[in-house]
């Protein structure tokens, strides 16, 4: 039988030209040779080497500039699954990066936000029943989702809910109320 190798084309970096990668995010240098990739809390990074300076770069970045294009200044790739390890290209999108705090939501997270507050929750009742997060980081991902946040709906803490906490696994149409306990 005859063992057939599925090759996985290389494509060179944009501005690292020395360098290629392949769809799975695998990074090799001039000698063909893989390069060791690091991992921390927020995904894969490498050090590349243009013209003597060394160069600390996001995998994810290199691979979405590689295959789809070039990446508008001050914006960022962020993952749609939330999952700061999944390098398929489908899972990446690039969003406006004033406002950081949403790469830690999924797609599905900031739309039930949105949701959520154009039903008439508060900031914190979101942070702390949806989101599980800070409020002022459910404010900054209401203004990237060009929702006007007003003072006045950021913050209820005499509240309970009247509903099981919504679960983002479950497709819903409508949303938890929550009963003023004033």
């Amino acid at each position: 039988s005859v063992k057939v190798i599925e090759m996985i084309p290389l494509i060179p970096i944009p501005g690292f030209e020395n360098y290629k990668i392949n769809l799975s995010g695998q990074i090799y240098n001039r000698f063909g040779n893989e390069m060791k990739i690091g991992k921390d809390d927020a995904g894969y990074e490498i050090r590349l080497t243009k013209s003597g300076k060394n160069y600390k770069r996001r995998v994810n970045r290199l691979l979405y500039e590689s295959f789809v294009g070039k990446i508008p200044t001050g914006w960022c790739v962020s993952y749609k699954d939330g999952n700061y390890y999944n390098l398929q290209l489908d899972n990446l999108y690039v969003v406006d990066k004033p406002y950081p705090t949403i790469r830690n939501f999924t797609l599905e997270e900031q739309e039930a936000a949105v949701q959520a507050y154009k039903n008439g929750w508060f900031v914190s009742e979101i942070a702390k029943n949806l989101l599980h997060t800070k409020p002022h980081k459910v404010s900054a991902l209401l203004r990237s989702n060009d929702v006007s946040v007003s003072s006045k709906s950021c913050y209820r803490t005499n509240y309970k809910l009247n509903h099981d906490v919504y679960k983002f696994n479950e497709r819903v149409t409508s949303f938890p109320r929550f009963q003023s306990s004033y």
